[in-house]
């Protein structure tokens, strides 16, 4: 307990700062990390490589059938009070294209 007042003060002082400065380079290391460009620059490859695995799965998840006409698409007669319309309409365009 030999140290004066200005010397606990001068001491507080310096943590402070050196607290202060260990903050600073704590956000600017954490915003580095955070930052995908950080990683594009670091490891580019990778990052290409990552792109286009990620593009090939949404491709894949959202890419539709193309060996034809799936049974969902393809035209079955409605059941509902539309199924006469849908008949007419059907019956008019064979009408003139010469169907019968």
């Amino acid at each position: 307990m030999g140290e004066s007042t200005s010397q606990i003060e001068w001491d507080i002082a310096a943590e402070r700062n050196a607290l202060g400065r260990n903050l600073h380079e704590l956000g600017a290391k954490t915003r580095e990390l955070a930052d995908w460009r950080t990683y594009y620059r670091n490891h580019p490859f990778a990052m290409v490589g990552l792109a286009l695995g990620g593009g090939l799965l949404l491709g894949a998840f959202t890419s539709r059938s193309t060996s034809g006409i799936s049974e969902s698409t393809s035209y079955s007669e409605p059941d509902s009070e539309y199924a006469g319309v849908s008949r007419a309409i059907h019956s008019k365009i064979a009408a003139e294209s010469g169907e019968t």
